[in-house]
């Protein structure tokens, strides 16, 4: 018998069309007004992250997260997106 020692496939965490939509409206308007002017966006295992910056060698403004698997010790009502400000 031959065992499998590949690592377990992880599917890749991704926001959908309609999240990226809504995402990509408050972004749009935000950088009509000044105020934002670069993003990035990181797909991870275990979440995916949209960051806001006003300058691109800053730290992100914002990290819009999505996380579907509840992170330890913290209940969230809506595990799909967090938004945090970097203060």
């Amino acid at each position: 018998m031959v065992r499998d020692m590949s690592p377990a496939i992880v599917p890749q965490v991704t926001f959908d069309r309609p999240e990226l939509n809504r995402i990509l409206t408050v972004y749009g308007r935000m950088v009509a007004c000044g105020e934002w002017r670069d993003y990035a966006l990181d797909f991870l295992d275990e979440v995916a992250v949209f960051s806001i910056f006003r300058h691109a060698s800053e730290m992100p403004l914002y990290r819009i997260e999505k996380r579907p698997k509840p992170t330890r010790g913290r209940m969230l009502e809506k595990p799909s997106a967090v938004m945090s400000e970097n203060v």
